[in-house]
């Protein structure tokens, strides 16, 4: 690993949760510049997907749990991009019986019959064929209203998907293959139905409730309206006979009478019960005298997550609550759902998992089943043939990626003081996570054995004043040192044999901004200070450990947007931020930095950049790579597009294949692909020698090298793996005119199976060579 190159998310996961709920209750407009990039452009970069020079191997799907809806004992979930079906025949043991992937992060679903209606977050919706359970399958796919999707709802034999950008309307009496009927052009957040009529809450602060008469679905009137004052917009709502249940998350649920549309009266509300917090409602589902509420918010009497209420509506001007349910390792403010079936109730909970109530008995509901999908892939490090992520409240996790194409769950390990993980760097068998929650804390884990990790020990920077909030550790010198990174700045460490950390020394650079990140180059520390809209560089000489010293610090380098990540290449300084921006500073003397120019890579924040040999890597909302050969003057020469805009942690193994965590989507293993060579030629060619790209590519374990001389000449032809050491020569003698074959079954020169990974094919040809890249994926 190159650990003087690791560059630490600097965005918490925690503000990114904030941020999303945010986006959801208020609108783009009045979110946090750090997170105000979504727009079309984004959106339609995601629906053309380009994946240049890259390659997708291993996936890990089954990530943070948003989606469920429950038919009898069947639940099919929305976990990541993977869409699942669990048999809760038996609610204490649920089996997995079926799952796919989607292409996009799932939002929502709905089920209709033999199908299951899927929206993503952006890129637009789905539908399953559920026929046979076990076996789903994907059969139509709709990106042409890709939007910032808040849900999806059928009625009868139309579908309704709703959206920041408007409500679009689909006929499904043909269920794989809904076609467009109308539109209507105001955001809605949610869309409920009564008979003839259609209830839609649109975007905006309070309930702004729309009524329409759609009696005739390719047409629908507004003949009636309703508002509610409030700071947040009305999130979810759910229709029982005469009355409409809403939700304003942060404020309150409110109870309509819409007996008479043309007289809505407000009959009742419930604020939580809760004295210092009112409840965060993101969905409702209402049986009888009974709702079911997935809430999202922290009882300050137990310092734990609420996630589920039940509360008794018969008397709706007294509404009382008979139940809750507090996860004591879970977060607040992250999206929740709820589904309602045969006397069970299943709440989805983005961080925690699947939570299953028995509520044969609402006032006495019990939790039957917990079920863990993952969490929120929040970093990733590689070390040894294994990717530990972090995982937020889910804790960190181990997944062998010996074999990329297959990546498999190795272990898991919980957190137990705040149980939230949002960073990890590994180090010689240990794990390294810092715990915001717990002051100055950091844990170290023992990978020894990745099926059975455990804290080893727990450490705090000794006489540092810091302020709390550790946010990343980064090793150098050989893994010999370490750096921690807080709010006021540097801490530096020895590492003990046992991988314990002795604290040294410190660099207190303070302010009312924290650092945001920090880089480790030779004797010196690079570190960004950025907040509220503004970034600061300061450089530390580290030549004497113990007593660290301020060389440069140069103020207001943006004063328009946050800065987020560092890397190096020779004395090129990377800085990455807001809007998909990248800075250039001259570091050739460290003390007088010089700002040489910024380009941009698209319009999500460049949260995580590493360096590998001549290639910058970005994790910027989607993957950018840089040829950077000239680091003065980068060259985009690929990307990958994961499904949704959150890709915000990288790490580069040792044969160079790029792990790519989405805080939605999951874990991405892809191959840099590109040779050198234009985008639109596959294959190299020289003055005496055309190289093709193998076939097949990936390969397991035989792959075909094709290749053809002008004239005939002396051949060498032999395969490297990415240290540059020589694995096999395929040819070595004189070879005709001509196209010619040649196979490579995955043995070296030794005769035993290599590993899987990139490897590099040379071929010579007199004065020509050329050379291109292979993926070996078991």
């Amino acid at each position: 690993m190159l650990n003087e190159l690791r560059i630490g998310k600097k965005v918490s996961i925690i503000s990114l949760l904030l941020c999303i709920a945010g986006t959801l209750l208020f609108g783009v407009n009045e979110i946090n510049s750090k997170t105000n990039y979504w727009n079309n452009s984004i959106i339609n970069e995601q629906r053309n997907t380009r994946n240049e020079n890259t390659t997708l191997g291993g996936r890990c799907t089954k990530e943070t749990l948003t989606a469920v809806d429950a038919v009898g004992d069947t639940l099919f979930m929305g976990a990541g991009e993977f869409f699942g079906v669990l048999d809760y025949s038996d609610i204490e043991n649920p089996v997995e019986i079926g799952g796919l992937d989607i292409p996009a992060g799932i939002l929502e679903i709905k089920i209709k019959d033999d199908y299951a209606y899927v929206v993503s977050w952006f890129a637009g919706f789905y539908v399953v064929d559920i026929s046979d359970v076990t076996n789903p399958n994907l059969v139509y796919e709709n990106s042409d209203y890709a939007a910032r999707n808040y849900g999806i709802e059928t009625n009868g034999d139309y579908l309704y998907v709703h959206s920041m950008s408007g409500l679009v309307v689909f006929d499904i009496s043909t269920p794989a293959n809904p076609e467009f009927v109308t539109s209507l052009p105001f955001g809605v957040t949610d869309v409920v139905f009564n008979d003839s009529l259609m209830f839609t809450s649109a975007t905006g602060v309070g309930l702004q409730l729309g009524v329409f008469d759609n009696s005739n679905p390719t047409n629908p009137t507004q003949i009636s309206s309703y508002y509610d004052n409030g700071m947040v917009l009305a999130f979810t709502m759910f229709v029982q006979d005469d009355r409409l249940y809403y939700s304003k998350p942060g404020e309150n649920m409110g109870i309509l009478d819409i007996s008479d549309i043309n007289d809505i009266q407000l009959i009742g509300q419930y604020s939580g019960s809760m004295p210092t917090y009112p409840a965060f409602y993101w969905d409702i589902v209402v049986e009888g005298d009974y709702a079911y509420l997935a809430n999202a918010n922290y009882d300050v009497s137990t310092g734990e997550a609420v996630i589920f209420d039940i509360i008794n509506i018969s008397n709706p001007a007294n509404v009382t609550q008979v139940f809750r349910y507090n996860n004591p390792t879970g977060s607040e403010n992250v999206k929740y759902d709820v589904s309602v079936s045969n006397g069970k109730a299943f709440v989805a909970h983005q961080s925690s998992g699947l939570f299953t109530f028995d509520i044969s008995d609402p006032e006495n509901a019990e939790l039957s089943n917990h079920y863990q999908t993952g969490g929120t892939m929040a970093a990733v490090d590689v070390t040894d043939g294994y990717a530990y992520i972090a995982e937020g409240f889910a804790g960190l996790y181990a997944i062998d990626v010996n074999d990329p194409a297959s990546p498999e769950f190795a272990g898991k390990y919980q957190m137990e003081q705040s149980n939230f993980i949002e960073n990890v760097t590994a180090n010689n068998n240990h794990a390294y996570c810092p715990d915001p929650w717990v002051q100055n804390s950091t844990t170290g884990i023992n990978i020894s054995d990745p099926s059975a990790m455990f804290d080893e020990f727990t450490f705090m920077p000794g006489g540092a004043p810091m302020v709390p909030l550790a946010d990343d550790v980064e090793f150098f010198d050989n893994g010999n040192k370490a750096l921690i990174s807080y709010w006021d700045g540097p801490v530096f460490f020895n590492v003990a044999d046992d991988g314990n950390l002795e604290f040294v020394s410190y660099a207190f650079i303070g302010g009312f901004q924290p650092v945001t990140n920090t880089l480790v180059a030779g004797d010196y520390v690079y570190c960004i200070i950025s907040g509220n809209g503004s970034a600061d560089l300061y450089v530390v000489d580290i030549s004497n450990f113990n007593a660290p010293q301020i060389i440069s610090s140069t103020y207001s380098i943006v004063s328009d947007k946050n800065m987020w990540s560092l890397a190096i290449k020779e004395n090129t300084l990377f800085v990455g931020g807001d809007y998909g921006t990248i800075m250039m500073f001259d570091v050739s003397n460290p003390a007088l930095p010089n700002n040489l120019s910024q380009f941009p890579i698209g319009e999500a924040p460049v949260y995580e950049m590493k360096v590998r040999d001549d290639y910058l890597y970005t994790a910027a909302g989607h993957f950018f790579m840089f040829e950077i050969s000239d680091p003065t003057s980068p060259e985009n020469i690929g990307d990958f597009y994961t499904g949704s805009v959150w890709a915000r942690s990288l790490a580069v193994d040792d044969a160079g294949l790029i792990y790519l965590t989405d805080y939605i989507g999951g874990l991405y293993i892809i191959s840099n692909d590109y040779s050198g060579s234009s985008a639109d030629d596959d294959n190299v060619i020289t003055a005496n020698v055309t190289l093709q790209q193998n076939y097949p590519n990936p390969f397991n374990p035989i792959t075909s090298i094709s290749f053809s001389l002008e004239k005939a000449d002396n051949v060498s032809l032999e395969i490297f793996n990415l240290k540059g050491q020589k694995v096999k020569t395929l040819i070595d003698e004189r070879v005709s005119s001509g196209t010619h074959q040649v196979i490579w079954n995955g043995i070296n020169s030794n005769n035993e199976k290599v590993s899987s990974g990139v490897y590099l094919y040379k071929l010579k040809s007199g004065k020509d060579t050329s050379l291109k890249k292979m993926i070996l994926m078991k």
